[in-house]
């Protein structure tokens, strides 16, 4: 497969914003099929946001669900649907903010605290594999790290990730061999991560 140059990459990208922006729009119109084909895409890079700020599956599902519809229902709001992946993106983080919030425990100065809660409040619990997994996918360059984001969680093949990117299969294949060789000698350093 030939690469593609810098200004086909960018056509293809140009257009890439084209066809989404009219998806944005029929969405806005109120066609909810639009709207899912919209939270297909962005649904899994919310909740990998969520994932990695509140280190609870459960609760980043939660959250994703309920950007979801809080951006469905704030729909006629968008004034421009170029910058939906943005707006959706600022709405995602109110919602960890208003969830943040409401979790907080109230302050209770810690010579009030009972054996008990200080023996609890001692216990730290161990960050979960799917955070270490994404510290440790976040610290890759960036030529490791897509093309592994890409297949590993947005479900991409190899083939697919070669078009995406302009490059050829086999580029692809060892940017994913070589990521996954990277995650497992971060994890043979730093406690297990594959």
């Amino acid at each position: 497969m030939v690469s593609m140059s810098l200004s086909q990459q960018m056509e293809d990208i140009s257009l890439m914003v084209d066809e989404e922006s009219r998806v944005v729009e029929r969405a806005v119109a109120g066609e909810r099929e639009a709207f899912g084909v919209l939270a297909e895409k962005y649904g899994p890079a919310l909740q990998a946001m969520f994932l990695a700020r509140t280190r609870h599956s459960h609760d980043a599902e939660d959250m994703t669900m309920e950007c979801l519809t809080q951006a469905w229902r704030d729909l006629p709001q968008l004034r421009d649907p170029a910058r939906f992946r943005g707006w959706l993106f600022a709405i995602g983080r109110n919602v960890w903010r208003t969830a943040m919030r409401r979790a907080a425990p109230p302050h209770v100065p810690w010579q009030d605290l009972s054996s008990e809660e200080m023996a609890s409040v001692s216990q730290v619990p161990q960050e979960s594999p799917d955070i270490r997994i994404c510290r440790a996918l976040e610290a890759l360059p960036e030529t490791d790290q897509v093309p592994l984001r890409l297949y590993y969680v947005e479900g991409y093949s190899a083939k697919e990730i070669a078009e995406r990117l302009g490059v050829s299969f086999s580029a692809v294949r060892q940017r994913l061999s070589r990521g996954m060789r990277r995650l497992k000698d971060a994890g043979d350093g730093g406690g297990g991560i594959l």
